[in-house]
């Protein structure tokens, strides 16, 4: 159940964003995401690729950005399982990656959400202060 004790997902079925997931990456044949995850290269940005891993533009070989893709969007408890998924690998397989690459990853949602009618982006990160992005 959910925080407000009501087991019922808190988006309507029409309710359709697209969100920027700023991560490792997206396993698009996970079975609770492969139809959430969108479907030309183009909709992703990759900083990092490892296609040979798992055979897609912007996989995920650390797993961290499907885990924070379920949360948002799977289809059994994600909490807005009508949201587009768009990868925005900014971490390599072994989760490093610089305050440049991230920045452009975030440059590139900017740019690229701008025509969406309704979008979001996700940073679930963590490392040491900058100057940067604080």
């Amino acid at each position: 159940q959910g925080l407000d004790n009501n087991s019922a997902p808190p988006f309507s079925t029409t309710n359709e964003s697209d969100v920027y997931i700023i991560d490792s990456g997206i396993d698009r044949q996970h079975i609770w995401l492969s139809s959430k995850v969108a479907p030309y290269d183009s909709d992703h940005y990759v900083a990092f690729t490892d296609t040979d891993t798992c055979g897609f533009y912007a996989c995920d070989s650390n797993g961290h950005g499907t885990h924070v893709s379920g949360l948002v969007a799977s289809d059994l408890y994600g909490y807005n399982p009508n949201a587009t998924l768009h990868a925005v690998k900014v971490f390599d397989q072994t989760g490093r990656t610089s305050t440049s690459v991230i920045l452009n990853g975030i440059n590139w949602t900017i740019s690229d959400s701008s025509s969406k009618p309704v979008a979001t982006a996700n940073l679930s990160l963590g490392g040491g202060y900058t100057s940067t992005l604080n």
